[in-house]
């Protein structure tokens, strides 16, 4: 089970921009082209790793629009959340600490209550905590499917109460169901 997370260098910005520039981690792309391009991407990595050129092609379309509407002339310092960053808490929510860690967990490691952990992390990232849970932990659950894993241990391995929960989450995140999403990948 893997996720991907982009990282590009200020050398790659500064090719689009002319000069030193950088990019505050984005949370999640509000700019639809770069949510289609960084999709396009990550299905592109997991069904076939092997196309170099085609992701290539991506990402250098994906830095240009980055570089052109989301780069500044500093270095910016993550927004705090309580007591840590945004990004350490974002840390716990991808991969898999996503697995393991709740709201409750991460509003202590924030040292703000859940109520007001809620608030601020929507805010800031224009997503509750637990959707943003759930969606690292479906991600993890896609790449799990297409290495052919079960349904049931995948939704136990991912994070899921159980199978019911987790069908119902991939269904309504990703509007199709686990069966029907691992029906692509079968041989």
């Amino acid at each position: 089970m893997d996720a991907l997370h982009i990282h590009i260098s200020p050398d790659q910005i500064a090719k689009f921009t002319g000069g030193p520039a950088y990019v505050q981690r984005l949370v999640h792309f509000k700019d639809h082209d770069c949510a289609v391009l960084a999709g396009a991407l990550y299905e592109l990595a997991r069904s076939q790793p092997d196309n170099l050129s085609e992701a290539h092609a991506i990402m250098e379309a994906l830095i240009q629009i980055i570089a052109e509407r989301h780069a500044c002339g500093s270095h910016l310092k993550t927004p705090q959340l309580g007591r840590v960053s945004l990004a350490a808490i974002l840390d716990q929510m991808y991969g898999f600490p996503a697995v393991t860690n709740h709201v409750e967990d991460l509003a202590r490691l924030s040292g703000l209550s859940r109520a007001r952990f809620f608030r601020a992390f929507r805010d800031m990232t224009g997503s509750t905590p637990h959707a943003h849970l759930v969606r690292s932990r479906l991600e993890l659950a896609k790449g799990a499917i297409q290495s052919g894993g079960k349904l049931a241990d995948i939704a136990l391995e991912t994070g899921f109460f159980d199978q019911s929960h987790f069908s119902n989450s991939f269904r309504s995140v990703l509007g199709l169901s686990p069966s029907a999403f691992s029906e692509w990948f079968e041989p």
